[in-house]
């Protein structure tokens, strides 16, 4: 139903966009991680972007800064190549953790605050009649917590839609 809302609320809302210079960016990421993004574009090829994803069963910020090259492609100016890093915070509930391939259990779910660093790699395609945005990306992440000490996952891909509006 969420999803549904989502595109209903991008294709009603298409008309209103005037030209391809926008600002903001909203959307949502289905993969590895599902998430809301939002993407602040004050500089159009340094823009910094906002990521809230659910982490079984916790939360999770992310920011990136990232960076555009239009030109690395070749073949269109609407194919971007995105690259960019950042940071993430957040929290989860853990029953378990997973350390050098061995599984340790808890007694019970035990709240686990983490922080982390995060690498983004995307390729995106910008519709430029309508104001939208297609996109597939890589984000591979590390993060330290209280009762799992060190994660990693390096296997974060996922597909986005995103909404440009000024």
């Amino acid at each position: 139903m969420k999803n549904l809302f989502t595109v209903l609320f991008i294709v009603l809302t298409m008309p209103l966009a005037k030209s391809q210079d926008h600002e903001h960016n909203v959307g949502v990421k289905r993969g590895a991680t599902s998430a809301v993004t939002y993407r602040y574009l004050k500089n159009p090829h340094q823009p910094v972007e906002f990521i809230l994803s659910l982490d079984d069963p916790g939360l999770k910020l992310t920011v990136l800064k990232e960076s555009f090259d239009p030109k690395i492609i070749g073949k269109s100016d609407n194919l971007m190549f995105v690259k960019g890093y950042g940071g993430h915070v957040g929290y989860t509930y853990r029953k378990s953790y997973n350390f050098f391939w061995r599984t340790y259990e808890l007694p019970n779910r035990e709240f686990s605050p983490f922080l982390g660093v995060d690498i983004y790699i995307a390729l995106e395609y910008h519709v430029m009649s309508i104001p939208v945005i297609f996109g597939i990306d890589y984000n591979p992440y590390f993060e330290f917590s209280n009762n799992q000490f060190f994660r990693m996952d390096l296997f974060n891909l996922s597909f986005n839609l995103r909404y440009a509006f000024n």
